[in-house]
């Protein structure tokens, strides 16, 4: 079995010409991880009518998958919600904390952001102080160590959750 992989480097036009360039290689089937979670209908158009499955794993599409088409990924709200239960319990259910979620462009940073929220609504004791998108990816994020310690600097005690 032979396989290329292909960075689109977060480049939702770069990925899109990725996969015709795959379709027109004839491949027998493609795995994307999608740049951006509502952007993948151009891709699955193609992938669709060139008979090829696609394959989508990390970030679930927000689009409905057809007959060659699957998810193979976690259950984003769930490792949200999981993630806050034992930071909660690390800070004995009461503290501060920051949220610095990743690309909001993916269902992942959205659902477990989503998860995040829900446990925090069950501990009175826990604040929110801050909640951005820190754009995880170090080539896009430019400042966000600096970032990191000046919210360290402005809320003296505060946890961090990162999702």
């Amino acid at each position: 079995m032979l396989g290329q992989i292909e960075d689109a480097k977060g480049d939702v036009s770069q990925l899109q010409q990725q996969v015709q360039n795959f379709i027109g290689q004839g491949v027998d089937a493609i795995i994307v991880n999608p740049v951006d979670t509502n952007a993948v209908k151009p891709i699955m158009d193609q992938a669709t009518k060139a008979g090829i499955p696609l394959i989508f794993f990390n970030r679930r599409p927000q689009a409905e998958l057809t007959d060659k088409m699957a998810y193979v990924g976690s259950d984003s709200e769930l490792v949200g919600r999981l993630h806050m239960e034992a930071l909660a319990k690390a800070m004995n259910g009461k503290g501060k904390v920051a949220i610095l979620m990743g690309d909001i462009a993916n269902e992942s940073t959205r659902d477990r952001t989503k998860g995040v929220e829900a446990v925090v609504a069950k501990y009175p004791g826990i604040k929110v102080v801050q909640k951005q998108t820190a754009q995880i990816y170090a080539q896009r994020c430019g400042g966000c160590g600096q970032q990191l310690d000046d919210r360290r600097r402005r809320y003296p005690g505060y946890r961090l959750q990162q999702r």
